[in-house]
Formats: structure tokens, sequence, C-alpha cells
């Protein structure tokens, strides 16, 4: 989960930063920054899990490639107003997913059911009570 959070904050402080060389003339960060966003959300999008929700992965899937398109439209376009979309658009999805880990965080609640394990796999986000499983602290900084 907390990989996400990195990709999150890697692709909005890339979309931001393409946008600061937009203003500033520097085509050749802007274009570095644009990659990397880029490079941040196919890997968010590669993180999906299909078989979890479907309807939901698959919507989601398709987000992330309308803001992959709109990073590299606004790269060549040079506009401003593209980036400020594609960054709203992921800080968004950041507030969501941060309010999905601390529901988890905060989901200690014997009342709540939980589903089933499969044979093999551990307590996480997607099976089990995560509540039980510890987080570590960020070992990270951006």
């Amino acid at each position: 989960m907390e990989l996400v959070s990195i990709l999150y904050e890697t692709s909005i402080r890339s979309t931001e930063e393409a946008l600061a060389n937009l203003r500033s003339g520097d085509i050749l960060k802007r274009g570095q920054a644009v990659n990397t966003a880029v490079e941040s959300i196919v890997e968010l999008q590669r993180s999906l899990r299909h078989d979890v929700q479907p309807e939901y992965s698959k919507n989601l899937a398709g987000l992330y490639s309308y803001m992959q398109r709109r990073l590299g439209e606004a790269h060549g376009a040079k506009s401003e107003t593209m980036f400020k979309e594609v960054a709203g658009l992921l800080r968004t999805l950041q507030e969501g997913w941060n309010g999905a880990i601390q529901n988890l965080d905060g989901s200690t609640s014997v009342s709540h059911a939980v589903p089933d394990v499969p044979a093999g796999v551990s307590a996480g986000p997607y099976f089990g009570d995560a509540a039980t499983v510890p987080r570590p602290a960020r070992s990270w900084s951006l």
C-alpha cells in the first residue's frame, strides 16, 4: 500500500515539475518530468488487481491511460491547463487512497466481517484482517 502512495506522490510531483518547467521554458527538464510522471502512472496501472474488483480496476485503468495521454498532449501543446488537470486527478486519487489506508488502519473493530483468506495468502488489503498486519514507518522520503 505504501508503494502505491509513493507512486502517487512521484506522479504528482513530476507533473508539477513539468508545469514549472513549462513556465520557465526548459523543454528538456519538462520532457524528463513528463516521462517520470507517465512511468509512475504506468506502474500504478500495472499494480491494479483485476481479479479483486474487475469493474473498478477497468475504470481506474482507463483513467490512468487518459492521464498518460493528457500528459503527452500537455507537453506537446505546452498546456498549463492539461498539466493542472492531470495533477488534480492524481491528487483526488491520492486522497482516496490515503483515506482507504486510514480506514484499514482504523478498522480494529471486531464487528467487521473478515473474509476467508485463501491458503498460502497472508492477510493484507484484500484478504483477512488488515488491522492486524503491522505497518512499518516509511523508510524513504521524496
